[in-house]
């Protein structure tokens, strides 16, 4: 932990997404993950107004969830996947990563867009724009992950599993029922 007084800034997130965002760029395989390095290394390089160093610690709770993709992605190089410790690890990884940056972080987005409107007189347009889209595609980033999160483990343990897609579901005659309802329907 970095204790600072309140004109220092400190640089433990700036340094870890610095290095998301090279380890995305040199070992790269998704684009999401250097969108995600890129964007919270913008971000937090911005974050030098009064407001902001609220907000800094608690998006970083968003990185709890990184624990267990971690063990997660260990178990794999090592031989365990599939196992009841990959499976354990993959509910927690899961529940972490919904509690975190679904729920949290969703909640903690609006409240960071009304703190941005409030300060909309205070702050270049630039920083307005950059903050609100950074957010909200962060936000999307983890939507996104998380069907990939739940998908990527059913498949370890199931394997009939299939990433649900538009053409799968027209050849399920419950799933296109359901769609053709509409949710009015349910």
């Amino acid at each position: 932990m970095v204790i600072c007084a309140p004109t220092e800034r400190p640089l433990t997130n700036r340094s870890y997404f610095l290095w998301d965002a090279l380890d995305a760029t040199i070992n790269f395989d998704d684009i999401g993950f250097l969108v995600h390095g890129v964007s919270c290394l913008t971000l937090y390089m911005m974050a030098f107004r009064p407001f902001l160093g609220y907000y800094a610690p608690r998006f970083l709770t968003w990185e709890l969830s990184t624990i267990f993709l971690n063990i997660h992605r260990f178990l794999d190089k090592t031989g365990y996947t599939g196992s009841s410790a990959q499976w354990v690890n993959g509910v927690v990884l899961l529940s972490t990563f919904f509690s975190v940056r679904i729920i949290y972080g969703w909640y903690l987005t609006l409240d960071f867009m009304h703190s941005l409107y409030a300060a909309r007189g205070q702050l270049p347009t630039f920083y307005l724009v950059a903050f609100a889209l950074g957010n909200l595609t962060l936000n999307a980033l983890n939507a996104t992950w998380f069907y990939k999160m739940i998908f990527a483990i059913r498949r370890r343990f199931d394997d009939e599993a299939k990433p649900l897609t538009a053409a799968a579901a027209s050849t399920d005659p419950d799933t296109t029922a359901a769609l053709a309802e509409g949710p009015a329907a349910r």
